[in-house]
């Protein structure tokens, strides 16, 4: 099953590295800050390669008894090692006996939400805040 989220997030990301591009070329035109201008134009560079990620793999994913998250930076958690289960203000939080993994749900499509929040009820964790 797929949780998919708004891809608004993914072009304010390209967004932001096509204007620090710009502002880096334009700098390096006038050759004023060579350095700043360098820094503008990897700020962009990296903006950009975030925002093509995002746009292509910006999903988490439930396969089998894994819930993967492909958005960066990536992670794989066993449903079966979670043992507490926490709903906050910014979405949800899994832990196991090593990690917590956050699940942040702003960003995600309204159905893709619901079916989350019923896949994660169907765990029937004990210590959970659902």
């Amino acid at each position: 099953m797929k949780f998919e989220y708004v891809n608004s997030s993914t072009r304010n990301y390209i967004f932001l590295g096509v204007c620090f591009i710009l502002l880096g070329s334009v700098a390096l035109f006038f050759n004023t800050y060579w350095l700043q201008s360098y820094g503008h134009l990897f700020l962009g560079c990296l903006w950009l390669i975030l925002g093509f990620y995002n746009k292509k793999k910006g999903y988490l994913s439930l396969e089998g008894d894994y819930l993967k998250r492909y958005c960066f930076p990536a992670w794989k958690v066993d449903l079966r090692e979670v043992i507490k289960l926490k709903e906050t203000r910014s979405g949800y939080e899994l832990h196991t006996k090593n990690k917590t993994y956050k699940i942040v749900t702003g960003c995600m499509k309204y159905d893709s939400l619901q079916d989350l929040k019923s896949e994660l009820i169907k765990l029937n964790i004990k210590d959970s805040s659902l």
